[in-house]
């Protein structure tokens, strides 16, 4: 009897908060509520050019930058995958869970990973309905009605019968990832070495990436050890040079973003909604901002070692060939006796005019011009 007159307060102080919830909802609608466009990884649109034109660059970048990690990773995989090297798998250290004890009242499991990322978005979604906010508040009173009454339930009761011991947990396998660049160099070296194969890889690193490779040894295995090995390197070099454009075209995005924050109010005072909806897109470009510019620091590091790696695995002192001579001009062949005889009689008539004296003209006499043609 005692039990039930606590339950029945405890319910009506309770329900009370979620009468309030219910009176407001039905007074109105609630402004819009939940994550922005930006956080949600969409390209937003205010309306304004300038803006519309900051948001499209951030979308742009964070498309190429969410990839980044896999294309760095896809070459170390690559390479580990032609030198035999097994991918690197980390399993989950499995925690058990505590045995309940007979008088503890039974309490819910803690929700998976997979299942607190669906409530999140099961919750995104709410509240980025009109009037999620209240929604989400009901909801949450309706828990807390439902904890109180199983409070309550299990004090009443006068005992709670004995559970099994819950499984041991199985530790839980993570996607494979490909081999760090030690251990790949080190496949590289091994390799190099049963083959009896030696190679100097030379890489310039800039906007523009250029790779050399020379090699000593007759095999043919050796020559397909080294295409992959320069092959590999110069993909990580331009992951690098990538990487190093993303950070200046994310450091210029940041103060833009910045000025256009300063300046919304004035850009969108027709709208203070507006004006609040486009700081909050701001906002969050500015963070993915700033996450992005610690995955290309990440991404650049991570492909910059493995260059750095493979040059010193292939640093074999082989000197570069010196460029071969030009070929010289054929000499042209001597012509015969009987023709140069020719060839002599033939410019004699012509020394003989050079040597002619020039004929002397009439003491005042003009010489003939074109206009002459034209005198009466």
């Amino acid at each position: 009897m005692k039990t039930t007159k606590l339950l029945k307060k405890a319910i009506s102080i309770t329900a009370l908060p979620l009468l309030l919830a219910l009176a407001t909802t039905s007074g109105g609608c609630l402004g819009h509520a939940g994550p922005s466009e930006v956080a949600q990884g969409q390209r937003y649109q205010s309306g304004d050019a300038t803006y519309d034109q900051f948001f499209e660059n951030v979308h742009e970048l964070s498309i190429q930058m969410s990839s980044a990690p896999k294309t760095e990773s896809q070459l170390r995989m690559a390479l580990a995958k032609e030198l035999g090297v097994e991918p690197e798998v980390e399993e989950e250290a499995a925690t058990p869970a505590p045995a309940p004890t007979p008088s503890a009242p039974a309490t819910p499991e803690a929700p998976s990973a997979t299942d607190a990322y669906k409530a999140q978005l099961e919750q995104s979604a709410i509240n980025a309905v009109p009037g999620g906010a209240a929604v989400n508040s009901i909801l949450a009173q309706v828990k807390q009605v439902k904890q109180s009454v199983g409070q309550f339930q299990a004090a009443g009761a006068a005992a709670t019968p004995a559970q099994e011991a819950p499984t041991p947990a199985t530790a839980k396998k993570k996607e494979p990832k490909a081999p760090s660049a030690p251990l790949i160099a080190k496949a590289v070296k091994e390799r190099s070495e049963k083959l009896g194969f030696e190679m100097k890889l030379t890489v310039e690193r800039g906007e523009s990436t250029k790779t050399k490779m020379l090699t000593r040894g007759d095999n043919a295995d050796g020559d397909k050890l080294a295409r992959w090995v320069e092959k590999t390197a110069k993909g990580e070099a331009e992951v690098v040079a990538d990487m190093q454009a993303a950070k200046k075209k994310l450091a210029k995005l940041a103060s833009i973003g910045a000025a256009l924050e300063a300046n919304a109010d004035a850009a969108f005072k027709k709208s203070r909604a507006k004006a609040s909806e486009v700081k909050k897109n701001l906002a969050d470009a500015r963070a993915l901002i700033e996450l992005m510019e610690s995955r290309a620091d990440e991404v650049g590091k991570k492909a910059s070692l493995m260059v750095d790696k493979l040059e010193t695995v292939a640093s074999a002192s082989i000197e570069e060939p010196a460029p071969a001579a030009p070929a010289p001009e054929p000499a042209k062949p001597a012509k015969p006796a009987a023709k140069q005889a020719d060839a002599a009689k033939a410019k004699e008539p012509a020394k003989a005019l050079a040597k002619e004296p020039a004929k002397a003209r009439p003491r005042g006499s003009a010489p003939k011009t074109a206009l002459a043609d034209f005198e009466p």
